[in-house]
């Protein structure tokens, strides 16, 4: 599946975080964008006979990469994140990718500012 199709969605999702963060987003190929500052890389990735989407937190300096239900575990202690409201906005998508990148985007915004300051502490 090309990635392509979710790019304007991605860029409204986390058009907030990237603005307070200097992010500039990257498409680099029909399978990959990111959102980028000079500490943190928001990386979603598609395979090409698959339908689904993956995402990853990298650590810009190092280099090291952090699945994104990994990263929640270790900073949160469980996946439960979302609002009620989000949880029902999230299901309207009706699309998983879509809710895969708005979910994204709150984790993000409500719980990723040392990652987007460059402090992957909670990650470890």
């Amino acid at each position: 599946m090309e990635i392509t199709g979710y790019i304007d969605f991605i860029k409204e999702q986390f058009k907030e975080v990237a603005t307070a963060n200097n992010m500039i987003f990257e498409n680099r190929n029909a399978g990959i964008v990111a959102l980028k500052n000079q500490f943190l890389e928001i990386y979603f990735s598609t395979e090409k006979y698959d339908d689904g989407m993956n995402a990853y937190f990298r650590n810009v300096k190092k280099g090291t990469y952090y699945s994104l239900y990994q990263s929640i575990i270790k900073k949160l202690g469980n996946p439960d994140f979302l609002t009620e409201d989000e949880i029902t906005k999230s299901i309207e998508f009706n699309d998983d990718n879509k809710s895969l990148i708005f979910n994204v985007a709150i984790f993000v915004k409500n719980h990723c500012q040392d990652l987007l300051n460059g402090d992957f502490n909670s990650l470890k």
